[in-house]
Parts: structure tokens; C-alpha cells; sequence
């Protein structure tokens, strides 16, 4: 509306479906402007992580980035770690979530390359974590200790007991913890994937759920979402250097098989124990990490 109003009415209700957080709340407020006219706002209060609300301000900094969430208001207790001692308030976004069978919109890659150029200064920063060597160790025991443990997983892969040691065997990979230390970084959503994409009507975009910003290579962003040398890797370049970013073509690359490994790491413990895909997931981080130790090679 553009102008201030007064609020007749809330009615609350909890977001269900995909991996929302049960204590995430939509309320519609009806509302009347002062000249009388009548309106609906639909909004969305969360609480969450500090991180989240830090990631969410800095966000309004980055210009030129239209998939980008919007803030209302927020809070932040960085005293106090954890979910729920943060919240903020957004704007309810209505539409379809993406999955991996959806095209995939040009102005989310854009977006993202915005924000990874736009933020690259952005250092030290108290509030979140690193993809760095010592993470990378810790999502690589994670994700073999998964393994180990799930059902699912050992009911469906006859051969399974061969895929865990062949992903025990990472554990002498000094090339993919050295490469977590090495890239260059800057904060990212860390955990993209489709089901983090919403499409509104008209197909306007907007990214949710920045609770896993870390500071990381730029492509832990992108290696869940578009393949490398594709038209969509094409259109990251281009905005990454329009935006003022600064590429050093062969260190991304490396960045983005580095990130092909971390992601895989990263979401195999869901998946061993919900699908029946771990292997091929197991199998996508092997091969990452072969690429990784080809291009060093060369």
C-alpha cells in the first residue's frame, strides 16, 4: 500500500511441507489504510539462528538482485547460540518450490553471483562458520558414520559394505582438505538446493532459507544446481564480473568438483537413511574428488 495502516485482525497459522521448521508462522493480517481502504499483508515470523538475521541484512546491501528475500524487521541475541534466540519477519512468498526436474531460473544464478561478489569482503565475521579443512573432516565422519548406520541404506545396496570403505578410503585424501583451506571464500547460502527455490506467480524467483550462510567457495552454491560449462555456469561468469567480482577461471573450476565433494558429503546422512540413492551420491563425491586430484596434475 505505500502508506501506514491500521490492523483489524491476525490469523496465525504454521507452515507445513518440505523441511520447514516447525516454529516458522504465517500471519495474514487484514488491514485498513487511513483513507479506508481495505487490504490483506501476508507475512512470515521466524525464529532462527543469529547467523540468519545477519545474512538476511546483509542481503538488502546487495543491489541488482531481484531473487533475493526480503526483511521486515528482526531481532538478534547473539549471546545466546543456537535456533530461536533470533527471529525476523519477511514477506510470505506464494508459489511453487522448485525441484531438480524444474528449469531452472536465470535470475537465481544471477542473484547469487551478486551476492558472492558482493560480499567477498566480507571477513571474519563472527556469526557464522567455514568451509574450511577442519569442517570438511568433520562432514566427511559424519557422513561415514550415516552410512554405517542406516538401515535403508544397507537393505538396498547388496554391495554396500564395499561403497562405506570406498568412502573411508577419502580419509587419506590430503588433496580435498588442503582445497577446502586453499580456496578463496565469501559467505554463501550453504545450502542450496531446488528445494530452496521459490517460484512465485509470473516466475519471479526468490531464494529462502539462509540459516547454513558460511563463509565458503563461491561454488559450494552452485555445484547442487548447474553443471560446469553449462549456459547457466556461463550466466554466473558474467554476472559475477558485472556485479565488480573478480574470477580466476581455473580456481574456479576447482572450487566447483571441491564443491561437487562437499555438497555430496553434506546431504549423504539425509539420504542414506531416506532414498535409496547413497550409492550414486557416494559415488558423485568419488569422483569429485578423482577430478580434484586430475586437475592438480596438470
Amino acid at each position: 500500500m505505500g502508506q501506514a495502516v491500521t490492523i483489524e485482525s491476525v490469523k496465525t497459522s504454521s507452515l507445513k511441507g518440505g523441511y520447514v521448521t516447525k516454529a516458522v508462522y504465517r500471519h495474514r493480517l487484514k488491514v485498513r489504510a487511513l483513507d479506508g481502504t481495505p487490504g490483506e499483508i501476508s507475512v512470515v515470523a521466524k525464529p532462527c539462528a543469529a547467523a540468519e538475521v545477519h545474512i538476511m541484512r546483509h542481503l538488502l546491501a546487495v543491489q541488482h538482485a531481484s531473487a533475493l528475500p526480503a526483511l521486515i524487521i528482526a531481532t538478534v541475541s547473539d549471546d545466546a547460540p543456537g535456533q530461536g534466540t533470533s527471529w525476523f519477519v519477511s514477506p510470505f512468498y506464494e508459489g511453487q518450490v522448485l525441484t531438480f526436474a524444474d528449469p531452472l531460473p536465470d535470475e537465481v544464478i544471477r542473484s547469487l553471483a551478486q551476492v558472492h561478489a558482493a560480499l567477498a569482503e566480507v571477513r571474519d565475521v563472527a556469526w557464522t562458520w567455514t568451509f574450511n579443512a577442519e569442517h570438511m573432516r568433520r562432514t566427511l565422519e559424519h557422513a561415514i558414520e550415516a552410512v554405517s548406520e542406516a538401515a535403508l541404506f544397507r537393505h538396498t545396496t547388496p554391495d554396500h559394505a564395499e561403497w562405506h570403505a570406498r568412502l573411508q578410503h577419502l580419509r587419506r585424501s590430503r588433496l580435498l582438505f588442503e582445497v577446502s583451506d586453499a580456496l578463496e571464500k565469501t559467505l554463501t547460502h550453504g545450502d542450496m538446493h531446488p528445494g530452496n527455490i521459490m517460484l512465485q506467480a509470473g516466475g519471479y524467483p526468490v531464494i529462502l532459507d539462509w540459516g547454513n550462510v558460511c563463509l565458503a567457495p563461491p561454488p559450494l552454491d552452485l555445484a547442487n544446481i548447474i553443471r560446469i560449462d553449462s549456459p547457466l555456469w556461463a550466466v554466473y561468469l558474467d554476472s559475477y564480473r558485472r556485479a565488480g567480482g573478480k574470477i580466476d577461471a581455473a580456481a574456479l573450476r576447482t572450487g566447483y568438483y571441491w564443491a561437487r565433494a562437499a555438497t555430496g558429503l553434506q546431504y549423504l546422512p539425509w539420504i542414506a537413511t531416506h532414498l535409496p540413492t547413497a550409492p550414486a551420491m557416494i559415488a558423485q563425491v568419488l569422483e569429485a574428488e578423482e577430478t580434484l586430484r586430475k586437475l592438480y596434475r596438470t
